[in-house]
């Protein structure tokens, strides 16, 4: 089913495309305790691999989960939308839970200063 989605994109080239941007957007997270497996986020996502399906016995009552990959989401809130559990929520950046490394990845692509300057 989710293999044979169309619009997708890829969702590297499209975190990396934010990051030129200089500006931090929020993430999607799934709070995997209210999460049935249903995949209807996946469907709506435009992003390629962004939202994947965990299996784990810590899963034991629905025995697998969505769970979103931080560096491909793109902000969109699509999942968040279309959620029936509503267990998907958003973080900004600088919010707990916000992934160290995109904060760490997207300070380094914003704070650096040019290097050739030619002054006349």
């Amino acid at each position: 089913m989710a293999q044979a989605r169309r619009g997708k994109v890829d969702g590297l080239a499209t975190r990396q495309a934010r990051k030129t941007k200089k500006k931090k957007l929020p993430i999607a997270v799934v709070a995997t305790d209210g999460c049935t497996g249903c995949e209807i986020c996946i469907d709506f996502c435009p992003v390629e691999g962004c939202i994947i399906k965990v299996e784990g016995p810590e899963f034991n009552t629905v025995g697998a989960v969505c769970v979103v990959v931080p560096e491909k989401c793109i902000g969109c809130k699509l999942c968040e939308r279309y959620c029936p559990w509503e267990t998907i929520y958003m973080l900004s950046p600088g919010e707990e839970g916000y992934p160290e490394e995109l904060e760490e990845e997207e300070e380094e692509e914003t704070s650096g200063t040019p290097s050739s300057v030619s002054v006349s």
